[in-house]
């Protein structure tokens, strides 16, 4: 045998499969987790916020019944007198 005749060429190379579909699906379940992580924070947040409302009005009642905490303070007068005659 000669040297021509024992070259045996490669085997010709299969085509790489995509993996759009992979991407798609691994992107996807990472958005919708960092949506979910976003929309938990924020109900969290706002849970927070209303009982520090509640507990906030509850201690205001609490200490100090003679004055009125809840209506706005128009003259701040008013408001200095009240706060001293407590």
């Amino acid at each position: 045998m000669t040297a021509a005749t024992s070259y045996t060429p490669p085997a010709p190379q299969q085509r790489k499969k995509s993996n759009t579909g992979l991407w798609i699906v691994i992107g996807g379940g990472a958005f919708f987790i960092f949506v979910m992580a976003v929309f938990v924070m924020v109900y969290f947040a706002v849970k927070a916020d209303r009982t520090a409302i509640a507990i906030s009005r509850v201690a205001l009642a609490t200490r100090s019944p003679s004055s009125n905490w809840k209506a706005f303070i128009l003259d701040s007068k008013e408001f200095i007198k009240q706060l001293k005659k407590l």
